[in-house]
């Protein structure tokens, strides 16, 4: 009940009455109210953070949009920021950095800002400088050149969540990141079958790669050598000769919250899953890798060959699910090299074989490798030794750990009840 003006004298004299707008006292974890405030949204007799046409309280740069529960949250499309540009942390470029692209954009300098037409993706990296931020509007790109989407010269962020690039022909790289120059792609498909590699990094080159799908490629996902790169959240699928490849050079690589399968072929890839040289401070956690395939008569692994540098501590990969992939010395083996896998899953199986109750795995055209409620305790709510899972995500950004007991699930998907 709210109380009456009697009982607080002090408000009374200070703000010359009641304010029937204060609210009262939480009541079910709920504070109850009848008119909005500077600290209190009014929905339905209660106070909430915020509401689609009320987002005032959404300050935090990083969950700026409102969501169902009426509660802030991260930018998860172009569509939630004024700039139309979403970022991968969940916040909005501003419109003083993007540089806007579109397929029939032109190729004249000083496009893509505010009154201006858009660019070409060509011209839109000559742009890059003072506004390092390039968001592609939805279409396909046809992408020429040896080099391809060429980041030699230049370094920026490119936000193609709504973007596929393709080749129509050749078989050079979709995109390149080189000359100690940087790049992160957020978003978009890079799509085969005239490419070779989706991304090569190489010559001092530093990669990020968030929420991006990667497919078909007639070599590797992505490929680099003496480069630096973090790929989060993204899908390698179907690539010929592997999803990540990493020749020659140890280097720093952070490989978090992937889907990683269907990459190879049983007679010519030495690569399948991921061929991986990781220098110290790498992290390789929370991976789906599955139904990856190396060749048979290989020294290689049809899941994860991975290894340290001579002289490096050991590195145990933690959270990641290798499970179905095939090829390499007894044709099921799952990974191999130096680093251990003591904190994931790793399972041979036969082709078909769903014993660990995934979603659809054997969906020729949409597979899906998501947990079930059916899935088994140490693949879900598993405790790797000396490993804080908490205030993490997941492949779909969903909170990890789903319960208060600390304990996540291996792979990419930490399952949610309702999923």
């Amino acid at each position: 009940m709210r109380p009456v003006c009697a009982a607080i004298f002090i408000l009374e004299v200070v703000l010359g009455g009641c304010r029937f707008d204060l609210p009262e006292a939480p009541v079910d974890g709920l504070r109850r109210c009848t008119a909005n405030s500077a600290t209190c949204i009014c929905l339905d007799g209660s106070c909430v953070q915020c509401t689609s046409t009320e987002e005032h309280n959404c300050t935090d740069p990083k969950k700026p949009q409102c969501g169902a529960d009426h509660t802030c949250r991260a930018c998860r499309t172009n569509e939630d920021c004024g700039a139309g540009a979403c970022l991968e942390d969940g916040s909005c470029a501003v419109e003083t950095e993007i540089i806007s692209a579109s397929p029939g954009g032109v190729s004249t300098p000083g496009c893509g800002v505010l009154g201006q037409p858009d660019c070409s993706l060509t011209q839109a990296i000559a742009e890059l400088g003072a506004r390092n931020v390039i968001r592609l509007a939805r279409g396909t790109y046809m992408v020429t050149g040896t080099d391809g989407v060429d980041f030699n010269l230049k370094s920026g962020t490119l936000v193609a969540r709504d973007a596929v690039l393709v080749r129509s022909g050749g078989l050079s790289p979709l995109v390149t990141v080189r000359n100690s120059q940087s790049l992160k792609l957020v978003g978009g498909i890079l799509r085969g079958p005239y490419s070779t590699d989706g991304v090569r990094c190489n010559t001092g080159g530093k990669l990020q790669i968030h929420e991006a799908i990667i497919e078909q490629m007639t070599e590797s996902a992505l490929e680099t050598n003496d480069c630096d790169f973090t790929i989060s959240r993204s899908v390698l699928r179907n690539n010929l000769r592997g999803g990540i490849n990493m020749v020659t050079t140890f280097k720093v690589a952070t490989i978090t919250n992937n889907f990683v399968y269907g990459n190879g072929q049983g007679t010519q890839s030495a690569v399948a899953g991921m061929t991986l040289k990781l220098a110290t401070g790498s992290k390789v956690e929370f991976n789906t890798v599955v139904d990856n395939q190396t060749d048979i008569g290989s020294t290689s692994a049809g899941g994860i060959v991975c290894d340290v540098a001579t002289g490096a501590p050991n590195y145990d990969a933690p959270y990641n699910l290798v499970y179905r992939n095939r090829g390499g010395i007894g044709s099921q083996v799952q990974v191999i090299g130096t680093c251990t896998f003591q904190g994931s899953y790793q399972m041979a199986a036969a082709v078909d074989d769903n014993s660990l109750f995934l979603q659809q795995p054997n969906d020729a055209q949409n597979p899906s490798y998501r947990l079930t409620s059916m899935s088994p305790m140490g693949v879900r709510d598993h405790e790797v030794a000396g490993y804080a899972c908490m205030n993490l995500v997941d492949f779909e950004g969903d909170a990890r750990p789903q319960g208060t007991d600390g304990k996540c699930d291996m792979g990419a998907d930490e399952y949610r009840v309702g999923q």
